[in-house]
């Protein structure tokens, strides 16, 4: 960011007001401003590229994003959701991603973090011939050799994840039973889900269907 704008920002912030281009009155502003950096403004501080007091003005609530590559966990939700985006977009069907695809997902390194995820899933819609996205519509780059040996890592990971949200999905399904009387009909509709879909959930995490009762 130039000096001079650095200048108007912190005047911006300190008084609450700007003049718009043209105008000779100060116009007031009531806003609240959310930034984002992939620079280490202490640093460009030290080097006299950004002025501290400004760099004070923002630093109110910090939030450090991990890059993708520390997040892996992440990936499945957000593949899906840019699944999900560019099917509708492009008018495709398509149900989801193979083993094979996420186990690369999870190897590789992702140096242009989700905005790389996100062309790496717009493309593969693009190439996609059937209703599951296999591994050799991948990148170059992610059909490396390189990565093959860490197929079997991000594979376990990969079952990692899956076994961590089953058990989160359970123990919210309980939570919600017991609060709602193991009422299937209350239960089903607080979760957002209809009562055969509950029930199917039930089967599959063992949860015996209670009395008010003889619930604890």
């Amino acid at each position: 960011m130039p000096a001079t704008l650095q200048v108007k920002l912190l005047r911006v912030l300190q008084e609450h007001e700007y003049e718009p281009l043209g105008s000779v009155k100060p116009v007031q502003a009531d806003f609240r401003l959310v930034s984002a950096t992939n620079a280490d403004l202490g640093e460009l501080c030290a080097a006299g590229k950004f002025r501290k007091d400004l760099l004070y003005r923002l630093n109110v609530i910090t939030l450090r994003l991990p890059p993708l590559r520390e997040r892996t966990e992440d990936i499945p939700d957000l593949a899906s959701a840019f699944l999900r985006t560019f099917a509708v977009r492009m008018n495709r069907t398509i149900d989801g991603f193979s083993p094979e695809v996420y186990s690369r997902f999870f190897a590789y390194g992702w140096p242009g973090n989700i905005r790389e995820l996100e062309n790496v899933v717009e493309r593969m819609v693009v190439l996609a011939d059937e209703s599951i996205i296999g591994k050799h519509l991948l990148p170059e780059e992610l059909r490396s050799p390189a990565l093959a040996a860490k197929d079997a890592i991000g594979a376990n990971r990969q079952a990692t994840v899956a076994s961590v949200r089953e058990q989160a999905e359970k123990e919210c399904i309980e939570q919600a039973l017991c609060e709602h009387g193991w009422k299937r009909g209350e239960t089903a509709t607080a979760l957002g889900m209809d009562k055969a879909t509950l029930w199917r959930k039930m089967k599959k995490y063992g949860i015996m269907l209670r009395t008010p009762d003889s619930a604890p």
